[in-house]
């Protein structure tokens, strides 16, 4: 389903389509040893990209010597997953990457869900969009109606926002193609991660408080969960839960850099809760070695006792709080920062451009 209020409208002026490929190309080199190599890895973030010279000439004066751009998550590049090159027509939607304004005039960087293969059919858009996880956006452009979209990059921030997030959409078409390719090598080991992601989101429900005069109140394990999830969708961090097994249910994994983190949200910082986090991010990652390499960290509201929390950071665990009093769940910017929010959001929790 679209985000209905995702809404783009396409860059058709060749030079400033030039501009924003160029933000996007300097962005993916910020912090490379070498930025004049024709492949290297991101500094901030774990994807791949090679450039060569492009493939095709019959392009606007302004695009015509923009490199083709190779997308992928291994050094050798020998498992390129989605290329990204500059549009023949800007504007139509005939051509698989765009630039665009949302309704703020951030500059974003858009790619159709369209998969080239050598040796089998290409995974054409409506196999794309049956495996994807990622909401599409609707995009206003001038021909070509009736495609779907997904955002790359918002093309107006840091480089280390614009690396996150490629490397995030990148991580996407891959699981893509994983799905109807199970042969396929993607790596890095996040990847394999990033697949078990396919449980259920936390629904917030209400529930009645007996015996008082029925009142309802909105389930705050629920409330936190979306708040955060959203907050890292904005920033195209990749989070999520794998399905229950075993009578187990983690609560969420963040594909975070340079590890992904395992975190358990309670709702309560007395002992008994604290006890069972704790337990709980033990077992877990020696049940189910995927979640082994991440960093355990126990989310609370404020108010921990500073001796239960020293106990607790002796376990090697990490602990973060959040506040609710406002109305809207705040998380504290150390962790939002180690998550890979490097800037503070532009947009309200939840919210999306």
């Amino acid at each position: 389903m679209t985000d209905a209020d995702a809404v783009f409208r396409c860059i058709e002026d060749a030079a400033a389509v030039r501009a924003g490929l160029l933000a996007w190309l300097d962005a993916l080199r910020g912090g490379a040893s070498d930025p004049a190599a024709k492949r290297w890895r991101f500094a901030h973030a774990g994807g791949w990209a090679k450039v060569q010279p492009p493939g095709s000439k019959d392009k606007p004066a302004a695009l015509r010597d923009m490199p083709d751009v190779t997308l992928g998550l291994d050094p050798a590049m020998d498992s390129a997953v989605v290329m990204i090159n500059a549009p023949s027509v800007p504007g139509d939607a005939n051509g698989l990457s765009a630039v665009a304004t949302d309704r703020r005039n951030r500059r974003w960087l858009l790619r159709q869900g369209f998969l080239r293969r050598q040796r089998a059919d290409d995974i054409t858009q409506p196999l794309f969009d049956r495996v994807t996880r990622m909401k599409p956006v609707r995009v206003i452009m001038q021909a070509g109606r009736g495609r779907t979209w997904y955002r790359v990059a918002m093309l107006d921030g840091p480089a280390e926002r614009i690396q996150a997030q490629t490397t995030a959409f990148v991580e996407q078409c891959a699981l893509v193609r994983a799905h109807y390719d199970p042969d396929a090598v993607m790596t890095p080991a996040s990847l394999n991660l990033a697949a078990l992601l396919t449980g259920t989101p936390e629904a917030i429900h209400t529930h009645d408080v007996p015996p008082q005069d029925g009142y309802s109140v909105a389930g705050t394990h629920a409330r936190v969960w979306q708040a955060l999830h959203g907050r890292l969708a904005e920033h195209c961090i990749v989070s999520g839960k794998p399905p229950p097994s075993g009578g187990f249910e983690v609560d969420l994994v963040v594909l975070a850099n340079p590890s992904p983190l395992l975190v358990e949200i309670k709702t309560s910082a007395e002992a008994s809760s604290v006890h069972a986090g704790v337990g709980q991010l033990m077992l877990y990652r020696r049940i189910f070695p995927e979640l082994a390499r991440c960093e355990p960290v126990l989310m609370l509201p404020e108010g921990l006792n500073p001796v239960l929390a020293d106990a607790v950071r002796a376990c090697g665990l990490t602990l973060s709080f959040y506040q609710t009093g406002s109305g809207e769940v705040e998380f504290e910017p150390s962790f939002l920062g180690r998550c890979g929010l490097t800037v503070p959001c532009s947009t309200p929790p939840g919210a999306l451009p």
